[in-house]
């Protein structure tokens, strides 16, 4: 019986073929949701294929999805030992809609409350994020991911990849490096990867993050509010944003990178 690893690579190499049909096609039709963010007709035709084949292969469990909520039932509080399925079809939509590289599909798993499996999937990067949640790896490119590093003291040195509207929403004290190429999920397989040291994200949704917290989590990285609470999945299959920014990396310093930031009087 195939794992849920290879299920999800499965569907994500084919979400990725759907999504080619679209990008830097002049002829992509996009509009604005409530709230200001860009949407595209790639997002709902990957995530109209995801939602079909996770129904398909995992009928039992419960879907939530950026693109709607209409598939996605209420009783996840009367059902907690339910597998759930967070699908963001295309994560960076406004770097697809302007034809630049920085997205991903995502597709995350959620058992017990925890991020458990996941794929994100670059095409333009050529790059495949997984974690089967069986194996407690993750694989870049199908390659096992090694445990994170500890980075060390955070200087001019330290590089971070990050929400584009941090310094909109946090004042700051981190002396190093600030990078966004566009896509939450992929700015947190970054740090998982160890090629960047951390990572940050604002006020998302559990969609933007399940997956790449299921590949993160299995080479033990952690996943924190500003505050320095865990970040707990359960509570946020109510489709409603994160409560508080995220900051994610090596276990014994992301809390140093935390305290050098504030929220915006």
């Amino acid at each position: 019986m195939p794992s849920v690893g290879d299920a999800l690579k499965e569907i994500a190499l084919h979400s990725a073929d759907i999504a080619a049909e679209y990008f830097r096609n002049s002829r992509l039709k996009s509009w604005t949701k409530d709230g200001g963010s860009i949407v595209t007709e790639a997002d709902q035709k990957v995530q109209e294929y995801v939602v079909d084949e996770l129904r398909r292969r995992f009928p039992d469990a419960g879907i939530i999805g950026e693109e709607s909520y209409s598939f996605a039932p209420d009783d996840f509080e009367q059902h907690p030992d339910k597998d759930w399925f967070a699908v963001d079809p295309i994560d960076g939509t406004t770097s697809f809609a302007h034809g630049l590289p920085g997205w991903c599909i995502s597709i995350g798993m959620i058992r017990n409350g925890k991020a458990h499996a996941g794929v994100v999937h670059s095409p333009p990067w050529k790059e495949m994020y997984l974690a089967d949640g069986d194996s407690g790896q993750a694989t870049f490119n199908g390659e096992v991911l090694p445990r994170l590093t500890d980075p060390g003291v955070i200087d001019r040195s330290t590089a971070i990849v990050c929400d584009s509207k941090l310094l909109q929403m946090l004042t700051s004290d981190y002396p190093g490096k600030i990078r966004s190429y566009g896509s939450t999920a992929l700015h947190f397989c970054l740090a998982a990867r160890g090629v960047i040291d951390f990572a940050q994200s604002n006020r998302v949704h559990v969609w933007d993050i399940a997956a790449a917290a299921a590949i993160g989590g299995a080479v033990g990285m952690d996943f924190t509010y500003l505050s320095g609470k865990p970040v707990e999945f359960t509570t946020l299959l109510n489709a409603e944003r994160v409560p508080e920014p995220i900051f994610a990396g090596h276990k014994d310093r992301v809390g140093d990178l935390s305290s050098l930031f504030a929220l915006r009087k």
